[in-house]
């Protein structure tokens, strides 16, 4: 976790285990209100998305979430209710496609919004 300075530079403080690991942890996405993350961690030779919920001072294991396992996943994005989540994987020969994914029954479906028609 990194704060920015008075004076331009940023003081860096891990966040401890479970978020941060012995691993190669990179892109953490923080909901909104700060009780939920998403991680992308290499734990084994592919980078996968991982969760997790703020509890008290600390963070609790919500397991990784449902990818594919052939492929890594990168890009995490969190709905501003931290009920759906947007990631890249591969798909097929394709790499870096868009999956949507909810995290919880009664997730908003207007997010994302749909991107406007182009016009010719």
């Amino acid at each position: 976790m990194a704060t920015p300075q008075a004076d331009g530079g940023w003081r860096v403080a891990n966040p401890g285990a479970p978020l941060n690991t012995p691993q190669n942890d990179y892109e953490v996405e923080m909901s909104g209100d700060g009780k939920q993350a998403v991680v992308v961690s290499d734990r084994g030779g592919r980078s996968h998305l991982y969760r997790y919920a703020r509890q008290g001072d600390g963070w609790r294991p919500l397991g990784r979430v449902p990818a594919r396992d052939d492929v890594f996943q990168v890009g995490p994005l969190l709905s501003p209710r931290a009920d759906r989540l947007l990631f890249a994987q591969a798909d097929g020969k394709r790499s870096g496609e868009l999956f949507l994914i909810d995290l919880q029954a009664g997730a908003d479906p207007s997010w994302p919004p749909a991107c406007p028609a182009s016009k010719p």
